[in-house]
């Protein structure tokens, strides 16, 4: 569904002429999520022209299914196991996966996803020939460049010329 939403995110920028980011905002440690899980969706994240910057761990929320599983580990309405990180360790070992570009997390990454058997993501997220490099989070964000001309600035920081605002 995201791809969908991202297609049609951009072609609105497209056809308003604007510039206007799309920042993905993802849950780390879900109750149910395994880091595999986590490394799949950095990768495919990567793969869409994404650097993440904001990777929440999950919160227990009351009254919500999620934090029922956190703590009983247990799915309430199946009662089947649910696997959960809880553990600093396990947390960390999540949220690591969506900052493949950080050099203190290569080797980490590298190291996880060898031992759980998964070298497919190891060469999705760490291999630099698949890495896109982009300057600023309007390219990371794969929004459309507007088409608008950016106002004039005065050396007094007024601008010149008609204001957007209506």
């Amino acid at each position: 569904h995201f791809h969908r939403f991202k297609k049609k995110y951009e072609e609105a920028n497209e056809k308003h002429g604007l510039n206007q980011p799309l920042i993905p905002y993802f849950i780390s440690s879900h109750p149910g999520c395994k880091p595999q899980d986590m490394a799949n969706l950095a990768a495919e994240t990567k793969s869409m022209g994404f650097k993440l910057e904001q990777v929440q761990d999950f919160t227990p929320t009351p009254m919500t299914v999620a934090t029922i599983i956190y703590y009983t580990g247990v799915h309430p309405y199946t009662l089947k196991p649910v696997y959960t990180a809880k553990t600093d360790k396990e947390k960390k070992n999540q949220h690591m996966f969506f900052f493949w570009y950080k050099k203190e997390n290569r080797q980490k990454i590298r190291d996880k996803l060898n031992g759980i058997g998964r070298k497919d993501l190891v060469e999705k997220l760490l291999d630099d020939n698949k890495v896109r490099k982009h300057e600023s989070i309007r390219a990371r964000s794969g929004s459309v460049p507007s088409k608008r001309r950016p106002s004039k600035i005065k050396p007094d920081n007024k601008r010149v010329g008609k204001s957007r605002r209506k």
